[in-house]
């Protein structure tokens, strides 16, 4: 004759107990037995259908024989409590140059804000591993220098790792110098012919060649590192702060590797957007209370 096993919960503790099928020819609960229980629960009435775990335990501690419809095998424990929640490690990567100049668009200084701040609102409650700022080093403008200088002090005030490229000059274009000469072109020897503050300013034009300037190293040096450390396991989750889609390909591979990257911005390209898990389109709004 087969057993049936079931599971009862006993007040907040659940046991296991084992019952004959009907028309069993089991004994009842034995003399002994009743009076442990009774000695043990006076108020309760229980009987041989439902019994604490406790008392399967205590009795054969006593030495006394449960009756036959009671299992001896270990009552069921309460389940185990939960893991602590798996805490996703992030790590935020902001393109300087492009950040600057996105936020600027929407108003928002970008030397007024306390990243740090800016961090732990994108991360909201997750380990932030590091917060690292990426931009070109100005090298010539002795103004421009203390300027940055300032703003890159209080960035490395506020726990942020600053990495530095550099700045390049380069030659100007060949759409502005073309632009020039055919100004030249139009109105040299015409000096009579227009009011001669206007022809002045146009003479100063195409005869000026206004320094070009353009980072160097900086994108390069943020794709490695985003590579790298995802190589490494050193972040679960990437914020990228630039709307750049020069950084598709460090992108593709951090996510090959099994991480997260959200890039977060008030503007993202089509080519970024697909590359992300997520585009976080940011506004003016979204800044209030992370200014210093």
């Amino acid at each position: 004759m087969s057993v049936v096993e079931a599971t009862v919960t006993w007040g907040s503790v659940a046991h296991r107990r084992c019952r004959e099928p009907a028309g069993s020819d089991a004994p009842g609960p034995s003399n002994e037995w009743i009076g442990f229980l009774s000695s043990h629960h006076p108020e309760e009435g229980i009987t041989n259908e439902s019994q604490p775990a406790g008392d399967l335990r205590a009795a054969t501690d006593a030495g006394i024989e449960p009756p036959r419809g009671l299992s001896r095998v270990s009552p069921v424990e309460p389940a185990p409590p939960s893991p602590p929640r798996f805490e996703e490690r992030v790590a935020v990567f902001i393109d300087g140059s492009n950040w600057h100049h996105g936020i600027g668009r929407i108003g928002v200084r970008s030397s007024s804000l306390d990243y740090r701040s800016v961090a732990e609102k994108l991360v909201r409650g997750r380990q932030l591993r590091e917060v690292r700022y990426y931009i070109g080093a100005v090298g010539e403008d002795l103004a421009r220098v203390r300027q940055q200088q300032r703003f890159l002090d209080s960035l490395r005030e506020q726990g942020v790792v600053v990495l530095l490229g550099r700045i390049q000059r380069s030659r100007m274009s060949r759409e502005a110098g073309e632009e020039r000469r055919l100004l030249r072109q139009a109105f040299e020897g015409r000096e009579h012919e227009v009011p001669r503050d206007l022809f002045e300013t146009l003479r100063t034009y195409w005869n000026s060649a206004p320094p070009q300037y353009r980072e160097k190293g900086v994108d390069t040096r943020l794709s490695v590192d985003l590579v790298d450390l995802a190589h490494r396991d050193e972040y679960d989750a990437a914020y990228l702060l630039s709307g750049d889609a020069d950084f598709v390909p460090a992108v593709e591979i951090a996510r090959r590797l099994g991480k997260t990257v959200i890039a977060a911005s008030p503007r993202g390209g089509y080519e970024l957007t697909r590359a992300v898990n997520t585009l976080l389109k940011l506004t003016r709004d979204w800044f209030d209370g992370l200014y210093r």
